[in-house]
């Protein structure tokens, strides 16, 4: 009998949302792999690789890790990773490096290439970052060689939409505090946030030119003149109605204007959620059916030996938070709702259902060895039809 691919995703996510019982049904034999996966960059960026989580005999839940692709490097560091995003519902993911932008099945291969980089980025990129869309239907990206900063937005079909050069700068910012770059996307118009010489963040947004006729000058974006802002630490968006970009600043969590500075009004939902303390990042995801804006103060900056990860779901008056980590790299939310951090050496697992309806966050320590992770999504592990 032949199943339909529709059917086959339908039970991976579906056998996701069972997890729980899985793990309470378990017989004292070890269960199959979960189907949730999660893609990871370690290493310091030369390794990508996957952990598949497992039920293990006494009903805990551990994961495996499978180095599945040394990443090619250079004493430059050309083509070490740098990002790893979540596409198609867990079916593919957007894997970074500083030299290319690949599209990869949920094994983390059949790599299928962003060709049109080397037309946005000549002679050859410097990727430092890139970004998804809130709709997961474009994808920003960044180079920066030696100052030189060029954006560039694709289609997840990995058709090129516009590529821009930013503005100079005269100097680079110095300093132990100085803002990252930061960049996000909304439709096609793209924000980046940079250190700006006289202090603070100045905010550059881009977007696609007026069609002449010309297709090679239409893909020239329209960038706009840099604007002073307080100082960005992240930049996150949201999907919603409208979606939203929110900053982390100094003075807490703050939505983006349609210029791309924050709004600097004290009354923002985003800001009495968060308070109005500092926050260095942010992520946002759907956890669930919930969208969910996370932040977290690098413990670092602070002088702490941890800092607490909070989640707001865009609707309630106070964010909640999960647990206090120490050298968060990143994380992500799967569709069953559960939330997935990544620190210095370890990957835990939380249940954002339970947390936000009891404040029982069920965590979870799926590995704990890891060396110099980067980087993190959630995949759907692929299955074999019987």
């Amino acid at each position: 009998m032949t199943v339909s691919p529709l059917f086959r995703f339908s039970r991976r996510v579906l056998g996701a949302a069972l997890l729980s019982t899985l793990l309470v049904g378990c017989t004292g034999t070890q269960e199959p792999a979960l189907d949730v996966r999660l893609g990871l960059i370690t290493d310091g960026g030369q390794t990508l690789g996957y952990a598949d989580q497992l039920a293990t005999p006494d009903g805990a839940v551990t994961a495996r890790f499978t180095r599945a692709t040394p990443l090619a490097t250079d004493p430059n560091g050309a083509g070490k990773g740098v990002g790893l995003l979540n596409l198609n519902s867990g079916s593919n993911a957007i894997l970074t490096t500083t030299n290319a932008a690949q599209l990869l099945d949920a094994n983390l291969s059949n790599p299928q290439p962003f060709n049109s980089l080397n037309v946005a980025y000549t002679p050859s990129p410097c990727l430092i970052k890139s970004v998804l869309s809130p709709t997961g239907d474009r994808l920003l990206t960044l180079s920066d060689c030696q100052g030189n900063q060029k954006v560039a937005l694709f289609n997840v079909n990995r058709t090129l939409i516009w590529y821009a050069n930013l503005s100079a700068r005269t100097a680079s910012p110095t300093g132990n505090d100085t803002p990252p770059t930061r960049i996000a996307v909304l439709g096609d118009v793209g924000i980046v946030a940079r250190p700006a010489l006289g202090g603070g963040s100045e905010v550059i947004r881009v977007a696609p030119r007026t069609p002449t006729g010309d297709p090679a000058q239409d893909l020239i974006a329209v960038v706009g003149d840099p604007l002073p802002s307080m100082s960005i630490r992240d930049l996150a968006a949201v999907a919603g109605s409208p979606s939203v970009i929110y900053a982390a600043t100094d003075s807490g969590v703050r939505p983006l204007q349609a210029t791309g500075v924050p709004d600097a009004s004290s009354g923002t939902n985003s800001q009495v959620a968060f308070g109005s303390a500092r926050v260095d990042r942010l992520w946002s995801g759907l956890g669930g059916s919930r969208r969910v804006l996370a932040a977290w103060r690098d413990n670092e900056a602070s002088g702490n030996g941890s800092e607490p990860l909070r989640l707001w779901d865009v609707a309630r008056t106070t964010a909640v938070t999960v647990a206090n980590f120490s050298s968060v790299r990143d994380l992500t939310f799967d569709l069953n709702g559960q939330l997935y951090v990544l620190t210095r050496k370890v990957l835990s697992r939380y249940d954002t259902s339970l947390g936000f309806q009891q404040g029982s966050w069920n965590g979870k320590t799926l590995l704990t060895t890891l060396n110099d992770p980067q980087a993190i999504t959630w995949l759907i592990a692929p299955v074999t039809d019987k």
